[in-house]
């Protein structure tokens, strides 16, 4: 667990764990694949996503494909303008996203638990 993403996250190894009964990434290789061959990847920083999960995928000895990419902090940059110390226009946090379309918790929170 890289130490930075536990930090920005708030989710330790420990509690990873625990989230998913000690189930990983092979145990449902097969069945992510059958989505991403049919469906269209959101994240936020597709970039950094796509390394990661293409690492972890080697790491099964698999390649990883996505079907279709969509990247919210690319589309929401020039929407979301945000100027960074320097006063030019910088990527949006994830948090920034929220706060600039006034997204509440509770609203996260019962989006999420509607869909998952």
């Amino acid at each position: 667990m890289n130490p930075f993403a536990a930090r920005l996250h708030g989710l330790t190894q420990k509690k990873l764990e625990q989230l998913s009964e000690g189930k990983t990434l092979g145990d449902y290789v097969d069945e992510i694949e059958q989505d991403l061959a049919r469906c269209q990847l959101v994240c936020h920083n597709y970039k950094a996503d796509h390394d990661i999960l293409a690492k972890e995928f080697a790491r099964l000895g698999r390649d990883f494909t996505a079907s279709g990419r969509f990247c919210t902090m690319d589309h929401f940059r020039p929407v979301c303008v945000i100027a960074d110390k320097d006063g030019r226009s910088k990527n949006p946090s994830l948090k920034e996203l929220i706060s600039f379309f006034a997204i509440d918790d509770e609203e996260i929170s019962e989006c999420t638990s509607e869909l998952f």
